[in-house]
């Protein structure tokens, strides 16, 4: 047995896989030698997920009204056409859907996403690394409000935890070139930035076979100053009320063919619409709807709260999920 489980650790997958890989092993072996419940690890991983939808409902519901109508930036979106940010930040209208076939696809693609969020992070909940799980992430500094998947403490280190899921076409992009996928590097750094935490993951997941890739790092801190130019830049769209120029042709283009945004942008008479609407005579400064500040949960013993940083005047707001 011990054979097997060096085996099993010597491969170069990060830090995060191995752990599982090791866990899971030593959990299948105390099972098969009658030393443990077969289930505990399932058990186990269900009821905190029970707790973990449970406060993301509660999170849904408590954030419905408050992005889109307060020109905050969101770390997630921040890394596309900075014309699209403008449109969300404005709370500008989506696409409409193209039929019923693609609303019933797109349900269960973020579904399965949503399902191999939960799974990651139940199973680091089992494994008792997991710190905070659904993390809010606020700096009034750079407008950003935004949630990461999750804290890990491991070794006495703390690490943002960023999940993806992603198909066998960009799974094998990203394990041909080594490198994460275009935005993901630095979203996690707008995290681990604002959070204070100079260690963060990225884990993906193939939706196809459920394989695995983990990239590992420490702050890079050009990553963060490109973060923070990049900000001020759309902070400045936003404070002028000036739409950024379209950085695509058409809305067939490559650029722009899976924006969400293409009808609006694309149509003078619809942009001049919701601009009057949306935009027009708005000052997200002072008439910007005030909304109460979220209690914190907690993963473990001790409540989080948000906390203000002096540290490029970054303020957080951490909302954990309770054992």
């Amino acid at each position: 047995m011990p054979g097997k489980l060096s085996k099993i650790l010597k491969r170069d997958d990060g830090v995060l896989i191995p752990l599982f890989r090791k866990f899971l092993y030593n959990a299948d072996i105390a099972a098969h030698q009658g030393n443990a419940d077969r289930d505990q690890v399932k058990i186990t991983c269900m009821e905190f997920q029970i707790k973990l939808m449970q406060a993301v409902v509660e999170q849904f519901k408590n954030s419905r009204t408050r992005a889109h109508d307060t020109g905050k930036l969101h770390p997630s979106s921040l890394y596309g056409c900075a014309r699209a940010i403008w449109f969300r930040a404005f709370g500008f209208p989506l696409n409409p859907p193209i039929s019923s076939d693609d609303s019933l696809r797109k349900y269960f693609i973020f579904s399965l996403g949503d399902s191999i969020h939960y799974q990651v992070q139940c199973l680091c909940h089992a494994m008792g690394i997991l710190e905070d799980a659904e993390v809010a992430v606020e700096s009034e500094k750079y407008d950003i409000e935004g949630h990461c998947d999750g804290i890990l403490c491991l070794d006495g280190k703390r690490y943002v935890l960023e999940i993806k899921s992603t198909n066998s076409r960009y799974f094998g992009q990203i394990d041909k070139s080594g490198k994460p996928l275009t935005g993901h590097k630095e979203q996690l750094h707008n995290y681990m930035d604002v959070l204070g935490i100079g260690h963060g993951i990225i884990l993906y997941e193939n939706k196809d076979t459920q394989a695995l890739k983990e990239f590992v790092y420490d702050t890079d801190k050009r990553v963060v100053a490109t973060n923070h130019q990049l900000c001020t830049q759309l902070q400045r769209a936003i404070q002028t009320k000036k739409a950024p120029s379209r950085e695509g042709t058409s809305p067939g283009c490559d650029v722009c063919k899976w924006c969400k945004f293409t009808q609006v942008c694309f149509s003078d008479e619809k942009f001049k619409l919701y601009y009057k609407r949306l935009v027009k005579g708005l000052d997200h400064a002072s008439k910007a709807p005030q909304r109460k500040k979220s209690r914190g949960l907690t993963v473990g013993n001790k409540a989080t709260r948000s906390t203000k940083r002096a540290k490029a005047g970054l303020t957080i707001a951490r909302r954990s999920i309770s054992r």
